[in-house]
């Protein structure tokens, strides 16, 4: 028979549903993932194949870069390993990174005050770092030194650690005492370091400064450069 006649016979048209319309241009799509924070990011993509399939695409990586924005630091050592990485994935490994575990640390006491005398000498030993719970890529951590047999250290002074890491960046503060007389401090370091996005190199510069009893840090006694790389039997 004629079905131009019966109206009623043709397919009902299927509605395109409220993500059917969305996605009829990906503009829109992209526009509502804009005002969705990295969780909720996380989980729209988790929950609907479409939106996955968008914030995949490299036309989104504007999104996440605000998140991390001024809070990851490329440090040419550890550049060519991280150079194609997108950023979801840099926001992801800062939102993972820690510091936690043992470190060998090697560096290079370069300056000494100024105009004065000094001769640089190189210097290693172990960290022990114990980084809190990260809220927004932030998070305090807290760390002892274990030196290395023989140096003149060992047995005489005692590092307390305390600082902040902050995407990939850290800054610590390092009080040192003798251990023979636990409330006389014998130097303050000042330092600040780039870690690298697996977690397991650092890089950084230090000062170290005399001991001063108002809070505020003395004349600079030395700085240099120091790098860290996890041990192998640390997590």
């Amino acid at each position: 028979g004629d079905l131009s006649a019966s109206p009623s016979a043709l397919p009902a048209a299927r509605s395109p549903g409220p993500l059917g319309s969305c996605f009829a241009e990906v503009g829109m799509a992209i526009n509502i993932l804009t005002y969705l924070d990295p969780c909720s990011l996380i989980r729209i993509s988790v929950c609907c194949s479409q939106f996955r399939s968008v914030s995949e695409h490299p036309t989104t990586d504007a999104i996440w870069m605000p998140f991390y924005e001024n809070r990851y630091f490329i440090n040419p050592k550890f550049a060519r390993q991280e150079a194609l990485l997108r950023p979801p994935q840099i926001y992801a490994c800062l939102e993972t990174l820690s510091i936690s575990g043992k470190w060998h640390v090697r560096g290079l006491a370069s300056k000494g005050p100024g105009g004065e005398p000094f001769s640089p000498y190189k210097y290693e030993y172990f960290q022990h770092f114990h980084q809190g719970r990260r809220h927004h890529l932030s998070a305090d951590f807290s760390g002892e030194v274990e030196f290395i047999s023989p140096t003149e250290s060992v047995g005489e002074e005692a590092f307390s650690v305390h600082g902040k890491v902050d995407g990939n960046c850290l800054v610590m503060h390092e009080s040192i005492r003798s251990k023979d007389d636990p409330t006389g401090m014998i130097a303050v370091n000042i330092c600040s370091a780039v870690v690298s996005l697996d977690g397991q190199c650092m890089a950084g510069v230090w000062t170290q400064h005399a001991p001063s009893h108002d809070g505020v840090l003395g004349a600079g006694v030395s700085s240099g450069t120091f790098e860290a790389r996890r041990c192998v039997d640390s997590t």
